[in-house]
């Protein structure tokens, strides 16, 4: 049963860490096309772990301005918000509408990888006197994650199959060996004069995150790490046939990083325009016409991470000991 129930868990993760991902990409884009279709989602999938009654107020007839979902027979009202700002709940909050519902509670859902984290428990300016309390009421997807773990096995499950159905995302082994492959395959062509073994001394993650400015992708580095002994494995295997794919691959982005860090001062920008331009020199090869988007996405996140891992992106903190995570 406990290994059933991981396996259940880490489905879920990995599901939802990937849409959060889809979303956070797309909005730096200003696609938003998938963060309306996440607010059906996150109706459903709240419904399943709260045993509650949310609807999209598009369905409803009480259309309040700024808020999302609503569940009537519970009294609560959500916003599903990709925007990690304070201002974006006090500005929900002092909606005049709200004083109609002083009897509702609410919630609100944070899309993406942003660094929402920091907005949990602060102080906020409620005028109209809402039930609304930030230690309890503003979820993101770590929060999310939490209450799920704690649930029966038999919710565990019905929330996986749910999940399944939503987010038709290729992550069976199988399937992201055979598209890892073709990615690193294709990264690889490119040719350097010498090829060096980069340092890939091992270091306190965490420390080089906060020393780079990189908390609002703490998450991603985080979770993508579970990806590494996959990607291990597929280097070794080109390794073998002796085309040092991972070292042309780690030195390729070592330049890529040295290049764009002259162009880019904030660290997050810096971070998602070596993953955008490394997915798009995949995308000029001819290579990868059976690679959907996802799974491209998905690879090429697992290399980025890879690369910071390995100190290939990214500075060192000064003066730190080197130790194993």
């Amino acid at each position: 049963m406990a290994m059933l129930r991981k396996n259940l868990f880490d489905n879920i993760k990995a599901k939802l860490t990937f849409l959060s991902m889809l979303i956070t990409n797309g909005s730096s884009l200003n696609l938003l096309e998938l963060n309306i279709h996440s607010e059906n989602f996150y109706a459903s999938l709240f419904n399943l772990i709260f045993d509650i009654h949310l609807q999209n107020v598009n369905t409803t007839t009480h259309n309040v301005a700024s808020i999302d979902l609503i569940d009537n027979e519970n009294k609560i009202f959500v916003q599903v918000i990709s925007n990690a700002k304070k201002t974006k709940v006090e500005n929900t909050l002092k909606k005049e509408i709200l004083k109609s519902y002083k009897d509702y509670t609410l919630l609100f859902i944070f899309l993406g990888s942003n660094d929402n984290i920091s907005l949990i428990g602060k102080s906020y300016k409620n005028p109209h006197n809402i039930k609304f309390d930030s230690s309890k009421n503003i979820y993101n997807l770590k929060t999310i994650l939490s209450h799920i773990m704690n649930l029966e096995t038999e919710k565990l499950e019905d929330i996986s199959n749910f999940i399944n159905k939503e987010i038709k995302f290729p992550i069976e082994r199988e399937k992201l060996d055979s598209d890892l492959t073709k990615v690193i395959n294709t990264l690889s062509l490119e040719q350097f004069s010498d090829i060096e073994t980069p340092n890939t001394l091992p270091f306190q993650v965490e420390e080089k995150i906060e020393f780079n400015k990189l908390r609002p992708r703490y998450d991603f580095i985080k979770d993508y790490d579970a990806y590494m002994g996959i990607l291990a494995k597929k280097y070794n295997e080109f390794d073998r046939v002796g085309k040092n794919s991972s070292f042309v691959i780690l030195k390729s982005l070592k330049s890529e990083y040295r290049h764009l860090k002259e162009l880019y001062s904030d660290s997050v920008q810096l971070f998602d325009k070596i993953i955008e331009n490394t997915k798009e020199k995949v995308r000029e090869s001819n290579n990868i016409d059976d690679v959907s988007e996802e799974m491209l996405d998905f690879c090429v996140w697992i290399i980025i991470v890879d690369a910071f891992l390995k100190c290939q992106i990214f500075e060192n903190p000064e003066g730190y000991k080197y130790a194993i995570t």
